[in-house]
């Protein structure tokens, strides 16, 4: 499926940039190939490849597709790095980029997205509140941080990003949203983003055993997350990717 799906889309889905001069007011006209990064674009259906055959344990398989999605995807402007700096700038809750959007390959746009996670997650007495293990964070997740979680910030994954100290936890801001938050950012839900595919390149590059080409993909995502050192070359790759999973997405323990 994945395979046809990538023949039909390749020759008309404009995520490629291939359109003729009237494609909005022609093939377009009704908006339906409009914003698709919220669609399973082209590039999308590659990645979900690349995704499938790391399951099915091809590394190289899929570090060829994830390749290609990294090569295209960006000659195309179909995704770009967020800043960190303009993170770390930004004071207002309501202009942050809090789920990397502009990363995003495939994303759901869904209605009112904060209004339906706000008390599960971030409501004042939220019914199962996403906390991240303070230990993980300030001992292994994020090894950079010095002091715990209040001082030395590099990483845009840390307190300066998506974690918040609430009284007994560091809550995830990854799904934030409000009436007032930038429009661009509001009511996405990330499916794939562009990081992931560093990380199958790397995951193919420690099957190898090739660990200084996994430790160089590695840095490609962390040098795009504030981070300004290079990984020591004698990093456990495995250890260190299987770290960036979890910054990715922070582990979460459910508390009533």
């Amino acid at each position: 499926d994945i395979e046809s799906s990538l023949e039909l889309l390749g020759d008309v889905d404009p995520v490629k940039g291939e359109v003729s001069d009237d494609f909005e007011t022609t093939i377009n006209d009704n908006g339906f190939w409009s914003k698709r990064t919220t669609h399973l674009n082209y590039y999308a259906v590659k990645a979900l490849a690349a995704r499938v055959y790391q399951w099915n344990n091809d590394t190289e398989t899929a570090a060829r597709y994830a390749g290609e999605v990294i090569d295209e995807a960006f000659a195309n402007s179909v995704v770009s790095w967020v800043d960190p700096e303009e993170i770390l700038l930004s004071v207002s809750n309501d202009s942050k980029d809090w789920s990397f959007s502009c990363e995003h390959i495939f994303s759901l746009q869904i209605s009112e997205l904060y209004n339906k996670v706000y008390q599960i997650v971030l409501g004042n007495a939220p019914l199962y509140a996403l906390y991240v293990y303070e230990n993980l964070v300030s001992g292994t997740l994020y090894p950079i941080l010095q002091n715990g979680l209040t001082s030395g910030a590099e990483d845009i994954r840390g307190t300066a990003l998506h974690l918040k100290y609430a009284g007994s936890g560091y809550l995830c801001y990854k799904l934030y949203g409000s009436s007032s938050y930038k429009a661009a950012y509001r009511n996405r839900m990330p499916m794939i983003k562009i990081s992931e595919m560093y990380y199958m390149i790397a995951e193919n590059h420690i099957a190898r055993g090739e660990n200084a080409l996994a430790i160089e993909a590695l840095d490609q995502v962390r040098k795009n997350r504030g981070i300004k050192d290079a990984l020591p070359a004698d990093t456990d790759p495995e250890l260190e990717l299987m770290k960036e999973y979890v910054a990715s997405l922070p582990e979460p323990r459910m508390q009533t």
